[in-house]
């Protein structure tokens, strides 16, 4: 019997394109370097792997969440960034918007029927 699918292959290139016009910013995405320093210790800097990527920046909204992983995220403004659906990005990796630094805390990834990638940050001051 064959597989039904809600939408088709093409369905998919045409609603990834469309939600791609709704990205209005840009983001670049930052890689950490690591170097060692020849006598056992090691510094780091953050290069961009990849620049000028189309993306989308909110502040996250919570309804009533409980714990300490709530309170810390409380304290420290959760914002969503949203990029095209193929893009690379990982929890290592920093995004710069608007001259401003942010962690990658979590990468939405691995859904069914994905038109775009969303990644929770938090904000480096």
């Amino acid at each position: 019997m064959a597989r039904v699918t809600l939408l088709s292959g093409a369905d998919m290139v045409y609603l990834r394109a469309e939600a791609e016009n709704l990205l209005p910013d840009t983001c670049d995405i930052m890689e950490r370097q690591i170097s060692t320093d020849g006598v056992g210790g090691y510094s780091e800097a953050w290069s961009a792997s990849y620049q000028g990527i189309p993306c989308r920046l909110s502040e996250a909204q919570y309804q009533q969440r409980e714990g300490v992983q709530a309170a810390r995220e409380g304290a420290n403004n959760v914002w969503v960034l949203t990029l095209p659906y193929d893009q690379a990005i990982g929890r290592d990796d920093r995004v710069l918007h608007n001259a401003v630094t942010y962690e990658v805390i979590f990468v939405n990834e691995g859904r069914s029927y994905d038109t775009v990638r969303r990644v929770q940050l938090r904000r480096i001051d």
